[in-house]
This record gives C-alpha cells, structure tokens and sequence, in this order.
C-alpha cells in the first residue's frame, strides 16, 4: 500500500517535472530579446524616411529635413541605407542623422556593417546609441585623426580602436553594459575582441540608436549602413 502511493507520487512528480520543462522550452521559444533587426532589403528603394515596421521599434526618420538617406542597391537584391552628408563650408560640418526610437531597455547588443567613402579631415559617421534624453551614450564610427580610424566615442572623447580603409566594409559588434558609475562598450571589429570602453556618465536606460554621416568643410561625406540588428540584454515585455 505504501509502496504504491510512493510510485504514485513519483508518476505525479516526472509528470510535473516534464510539464515544467515543457513550459520553460515554450518561454525559451518566445522570450523576445530583438528590439530591431534590419537588412534593409524589404524596404523600398528610396528615402528610408517613414519605413520600417518593428514591434519594438519605430519606424526611421532623417533629423534633418533638407538631407538625404536612402535605401539603395549594394549587389543584385540586397540593399543597404547611403546616409549622404553634403560638403559643408570652411567653418561647417554637415551632419546628417537616421534616427529609430525602441523600447527603452538597460542594456543593448548591437551589430551592423559600415563603410565610408572619405577619408580627409573632418569626416565622420557610423552608429550611436542615446538615453531618452537624447544625450549619447556610447559610438562606433569612423573618425579622422591624422588618418581615417574607427573609433569609441562617449559624447566627450575619442579614443581610437584601429587604422580604417575607405571604401572598405566592417562588421561592428557594440554591447553597452549601464554599470555605475558611467556604463561601458564591449567592442568587436570583424569577429575580434577590440577591448573595453567607457561610455558616457551617467549610466542610463537607452531608447534611441542613430547612423550619421558628418562631412568635411568642403567635401561630401558618404556611410554606407547594412545589417543592423538591436538586441536587449534584458527579455523584452510586450
């Protein structure tokens, strides 16, 4: 008698057991971390101003109205987005901002594909992260100081990772981790570790990524933008 509701019990249990498992595959499945995930090829040729559709995002927009960024060929059906910073005057930069506001989370993963057309003093683009306050936490770009390089930027200060090649693409892995006092960038160029960054102080929660183009003062700038995928390093709620 008592053996029996021993085995009894222990059928309940295995049951339970694989029910429980069962549960945490389906919230594995679902748990949604992707803020954003864009190859730009689904998008329409042309300006990227008011495309995209994403359930943690919003759709792109050019911060300033007289520029230009568009979503053009790159080879057969893939496209990317050609952010175009015309030449400025001898005192000016141009800067031309795509601006996508997501669901504010902590801390982001992102990854994306960059190259530049220019390499004279005074060029600059590539991708920033920013608190709701507009305020910039944490860049990877390109950045000229005496030479073309891809950089770290915080808001305040560069510091150079590596020697850049116009005309030539780089894969740019960012994850933006808000420890106290400022947070940090771990950084990846091309699969390889790049080391460690401060981001800007405080640390604060993210909702805005921008991709900028910044011309010399007399020279047009182009950044050519692909793959860019935003991730949360928390679940994302609905």
């Amino acid at each position: 008698m008592i053996e029996a509701k021993i085995f009894e019990l222990i059928k309940q249990l295995r049951q339970e057991v694989r029910l429980n498992d069962q549960r945490i595959k389906q919230l594995t499945r679902s748990a949604d971390k992707t803020i954003l995930n864009e190859t730009f090829d689904n998008l329409s040729l042309g300006t990227i101003a008011g495309q995209g559709s994403y359930p943690y995002a919003t759709a792109w927009s050019i911060a300033e109205a007289d520029h230009t960024a568009d979503v053009v060929e790159k080879s057969g059906a893939d496209r990317m987005v050609k952010i175009i910073a015309p030449s400025g005057n001898l005192s000016t930069h141009i800067v031309t901002t795509v601006t996508n506001y997501f669901k504010m989370n902590p801390g982001v993963r992102l990854s994306w594909d960059m190259r530049i057309d220019n390499d004279v003093s005074g060029v600059a683009g590539g991708v920033l992260i920013c608190a709701f306050t507009s305020d910039i936490r944490a860049s990877i770009g390109f950045h000229y100081d005496s030479g073309l390089h891809i950089s770290a930027y915080n808001g305040l200060d560069y510091s150079n990772i590596l020697g850049a090649t116009k005309n030539t693409w780089y894969h740019i892995d960012m994850i933006y981790l808000p420890q106290n006092p400022s947070g940090m960038i771990l950084v990846y160029i091309d699969g390889a570790y790049e080391g460690i960054y401060a981001s800007s102080s405080p640390a604060q929660d993210l909702n805005m990524i921008k991709a900028f183009a910044t011309s010399a003062a007399e020279s047009a700038t182009n950044i050519d933008i692909d793959n860019l995928k935003v991730e949360a390093l928390l679940l994302l709620n609905s």
